[in-house]
């Protein structure tokens, strides 16, 4: 029980180590807690892994586990994206100027980060295993220069949700497992863009009068941030069926509710609405609202050196309609509101593992993952698309106790994904997507 507690002190203590990645699963949901899993397209992965990352995966595949295991290690995400303008015009309908500007060039990179692979599960009584995981199910960052046609509806965006997830599992029968965990979760979202004050005062004072201040669009460029932070709760389940060299699993991870609690701040606010307080720095609140997920898999052994795995998920994103940000006194706004309406989304995967030598085994793997982005709703903030993924990777047993592993995927997105995005100053641009990602994960681990 003291070893226990050490582990679990480690755990919730490295939460430094979680930091904002790209949005990788549909949208912004993430699923690298194993460099194996990742290497076979994250298929069977509630029937597969039977190792310490069972606590994300599926906590019933932890009574697999006769002694304690640990896993350590990180994903890194990379996605790059090219846009392409059609056209871009200011409230007032003229050209807006500036180019695509990311950070890449043409080749923008709109995102990258690393997120932690940390969990550990051991047996605490007869048919009881326990576990507790560090895991990151949720991310994003995007970034654009301040020169981009995209400035006034998206500059700089991340969202982390960093979650430690304790697990009990329970082998009711030879062939039978149950699974229960609880998600303890912490939310944290920046959001900012520059403001049209220009394009603002014509469409709420007098054009004549805004002239005569020296506003009209694309004069008086201002910035705007918000940031804030909140704990959520949820709980997560799971069960299995293990017999003769056949694994299925069922696993349900709830809905996460987090009423987030910042700050709102305004930057070169021109005199003619600083009367007004409505662009005044104040506290700030917002609902995130994250989706539930269920998730089937199952993996069959073929002879003594093939095991071959499949995975169906159903996500229901429509929990992710809008994010209306609400302002405090003394700022006059009231609210802002960006309307998202995702839809619920399917993935598929099918993957396979060889045992070439007692050594090495290998995994491959390739997959379907729907985006919840529809056209008429795709923004810069996170211009996604569907993917498919080509994954593969390699696990070396070191010793008996001991291996390392590797995994590798490229996802292939849609290219020339359209969008058709006015942002909240009334500037209106069109044009084209084409994006791919690649994730890399490496990890460790120990049985003892």
């Amino acid at each position: 029980m003291r070893n226990l507690q050490q582990w679990t002190i480690l755990l919730m203590s490295a939460g430094a180590l979680a930091l904002p990645a790209v949005a990788n699963a549909g949208s912004f949901q993430l699923n690298e807690q194993s460099a194996s899993s990742l290497g076979r397209a994250n298929a069977g992965d509630a029937s597969a892994n039977l190792d310490a990352s069972a606590v994300f995966y599926n906590p019933a595949l932890l009574t697999a586990l006769s002694k304690g295991d640990f896993l350590v290690g990180a994903t890194d995400y990379k996605i790059r994206g090219e846009f392409s303008k059609t056209s871009a015009t200011d409230a007032a309908g003229q050209p807006l100027t500036g180019d695509n500007g990311g950070d890449m060039g043409d080749h923008n990179r709109l995102g990258a980060g690393v997120t932690p692979i940390l969990s550990f599960a051991t047996p605490i009584a007869r048919h009881t295993v326990f576990g507790v995981a560090l895991e990151t199910p949720f991310g994003l960052t995007t970034g654009y220069d301040g020169t981009s046609v995209l400035r006034y509806q998206a500059q700089y965006t991340s969202i982390s949700v960093n979650n430690i997830n304790p697990t009990i599992a329970y082998q009711v029968s030879n062939d039978f497992s149950i699974g229960f965990g609880l998600d303890v979760a912490k939310a944290e979202a920046k959001l900012t863009n520059q403001i049209d004050y220009g394009a603002v005062c014509y469409a709420n004072v007098n054009p004549l009068a805004c002239n005569a201040a020296g506003l009209y669009p694309q004069s008086h460029d201002g910035f705007y941030k918000v940031a804030g932070s909140d704990w959520g709760y949820g709980w997560n389940a799971g069960v299995a069926w293990r017999h003769d060299g056949t694994s299925i699993g069922l696993t349900y991870r709830s809905r996460l509710f987090f009423n987030i609690n910042g700050n709102v701040e305004f930057k070169n606010v021109p005199t003619l609405f600083q009367a007004s307080k409505a662009f005044a720095d104040a506290g700030a609140q917002a609902k995130l609202n994250l989706p539930d997920t269920v998730d089937l898999s199952a993996t069959q052994a073929i002879g003594s050196a093939w095991k071959v795995s499949a995975t169906v998920r159903y996500v229901r994103w429509s929990t992710f309609h809008s994010l209306i940000i609400r302002y405090d006194s003394p700022n006059t706004q009231g609210s802002s509101t960006q309307t998202f309406d995702y839809r619920n989304t399917w993935f598929v995967g099918l993957g396979a593992d060889y045992r070439l030598s007692s050594s090495w085994t290998l995994h491959g793997g390739v997959a379907y993952d729907q985006s919840p982005v529809r056209d008429q709703y795709r923004e810069p903030r996170l211009p996604d698309t569907n993917r498919r993924w080509v994954a593969f990777g390699a696990t070396w047993t070191l010793a008996p106790s001991s291996s390392v592993s590797v995994g590798w995927a490229h996802l292939f997105m849609n290219d020339h994904s359209p969008m058709n995005n006015t942002g909240p100053s009334g500037s209106t641009v069109k044009g084209q997507w084409s994006t791919n990602a690649d994730l890399f994960s490496l990890q460790y681990q120990y049985s003892f």
